[in-house]
């Protein structure tokens, strides 16, 4: 038979789940300052470290706060960008996403920013930066190109007329 609880109303499942909807309580105080889509990016990019730390068979996380712990992660953060970026082919700015989402795991789990007072490691994404070249900007196409563009397909095909309607709408 099931066990009925012995507190009724709003509060029911906090008193028979006690610890553990504390634990969650306290989960989501500590990971809840980033907006929905910025989680879910750390999170994946956090899964992404935990599988690099796994294939190599490290640690992902410094065991202690000591300088050589802290120097080897200094050491292990560059050497997870060189594959996601060489072999990969993410950008600098993704892999900095990348770190961002260790430090944020880090920070949740009480350990040191791994990421403050590393030059060499902030060198590194810099050389990476410079070797993605000049931002190449992309210009939108107004209301009154799209029109331009409308008047000139007068023989075009009916898809074509359908995909710079759709254009001309978003």
């Amino acid at each position: 038979a099931a066990k009925r609880s012995t507190v009724d109303g709003p509060y029911a499942d906090q008193w028979e789940h006690g610890d553990q909807y504390l634990e969650a309580q306290e989960g989501a105080m500590v990971y809840g300052d980033l907006a929905p889509g910025t989680t879910q990016n750390y999170r994946t990019g956090c899964a992404h470290w935990l599988v690099f730390c796994l294939v190599r068979e490290k640690p992902p996380f410094p065991w202690r706060e000591s300088a050589m712990a802290m120097r080897w992660y200094e050491e292990e953060l560059p050497s997870w960008a060189a594959p996601e970026y060489f072999v990969m082919g993410n950008k600098a700015s993704t892999i900095k996403t990348k770190w961002m989402a260790v430090r944020h795991e880090c920070l949740g789990r009480g350990i040191a920013d791994p990421l403050k007072h590393r030059p060499r490691l902030w060198r590194a994404y810099n050389a990476l930066r410079r070797l993605d070249g000049p931002l190449e900007r992309r210009y939108p196409a107004n209301v009154a190109m799209l029109r331009w563009l409308w008047r000139r397909l007068g023989g075009g095909t009916e898809w074509d007329k359908a995909v710079v309607a759709v254009a001309m709408l978003l």
